[in-house]
């Protein structure tokens, strides 16, 4: 599961910057307030990482889209340089969350699409829609492209707590607990 994956590529995008002397500061072109860049505006990190959209006092805050060198992108809300709010962040092989975020962090409803890209084509894996905490799946369903079903909790990307999986017919494969992924019993 693609999990956390926005803000540690944050920290170590910075940290390779710092590493190899570039600037952590970006390149801003667009509006200023009172001498800061405030409105519309384009900032550029040396190290690859391109936003264009609301700014307030140099950082990414209100709508923007924040673009990847390898091609990943974060469409949707910010502040105070982070996604918070609705958005979607998108990766080349054409996995999605679309959903709440809190400090750069999957949080509150969303859907993750997974897709997996090997030999130029991409396959479906399937969906996971729920409720997120932290840059984690809490409690919702994941639905495989084979039509089974889990539906119930969570913890650190593994079936955790009371759930039940459901076979393609919709019948009961296992209902009960849940630990690290593995089915306990009732």
């Amino acid at each position: 599961m693609k999990n956390k994956i926005f803000g540690t590529t944050l920290i170590i995008a910075t940290i390779c910057a710092l590493l190899c002397g570039c600037s952590t500061t970006p390149k801003y072109e667009g509006e200023y307030k009172d001498g800061k860049p405030n409105g519309h505006g384009t900032l550029t990190y040396s190290y690859g990482l391109k936003y264009v959209g609301q700014v307030k006092d140099g950082k990414e805050d209100g709508a923007g889209t924040l673009t990847f060198s390898d091609g990943r992108e974060y469409v949707g809300q910010f502040k105070c340089g982070k996604p918070n709010g609705q958005g979607t962040f998108n990766w080349p092989g054409g996995t999605t969350y679309t959903g709440q975020w809190k400090d750069g962090k999957e949080d509150g409803a969303g859907t993750l699409t997974l897709y997996f890209k090997a030999d130029e084509r991409e396959y479906h894996l399937g969906d996971y829609a729920g409720q997120w905490e932290n840059g984690w799946l809490r409690q919702g369903m994941f639905t495989g492209t084979d039509g089974k079903k889990y539906v119930g909790q969570w913890k650190d990307g593994k079936r955790h707590g009371l759930g039940t999986s459901y076979n393609p017919d919709g019948s009961i494969y296992q209902k009960g607990t849940f630990k690290d992924g593995e089915y306990v019993g009732k």
